[in-house]
């Protein structure tokens, strides 16, 4: 497909799109710091309250809890700020957007599509009977 031209944007439009990058990144922020948080307090703590955790979770794993924890925050954080914030800009997505299909026409496509391989399998298939009927009757 063709590129779309590139569309200009107003100061307002340019600030609330700003305005939900730093959502995002405040998001994903306080997410890293909550998961990382939480991962190590669950490392240092869990083997206290569950002892046979204590010989699984050790110096070894705390690297990775750490890391995991704070990346599944991040992302979870993100997630969540984006999701609250897209309804800020929703408007922005819709101006220059391609026109769709409808459900509807769509269905009619593909009814005709159907229609259209129905009409050449029958075709096909009374050729062939055709063909046959004919060798048989100069055989015959």
């Amino acid at each position: 497909p063709m590129p779309r031209p590139k569309v200009e944007l107003d100061k307002d439009t340019e600030a609330r799109l700003q305005g939900v990058r730093k959502e995002l990144w405040w998001g994903g922020l306080q997410g890293l710091v909550f998961g990382t948080t939480m991962g190590l307090a669950g490392h240092t703590f869990l083997p206290k309250i569950v002892p046979s955790l204590s010989k699984k979770l050790n110096r070894n794993t705390l690297l990775a809890t750490v890391l995991i924890t704070g990346s599944i925050g991040s992302f979870i954080g993100a997630v969540t700020y984006g999701k609250n914030a897209v309804q800020y800009i929703g408007d922005i997505f819709k101006r220059n957007s391609a026109p769709t299909s409808t459900y509807r026409s769509q269905l009619i496509q593909n009814e005709k599509t159907i229609m259209e391989s129905f009409d050449e399998s029958y075709q096909n298939r009374k050729d062939a009977i055709g063909k046959a009927m004919q060798n048989k009757n100069e055989r015959g």
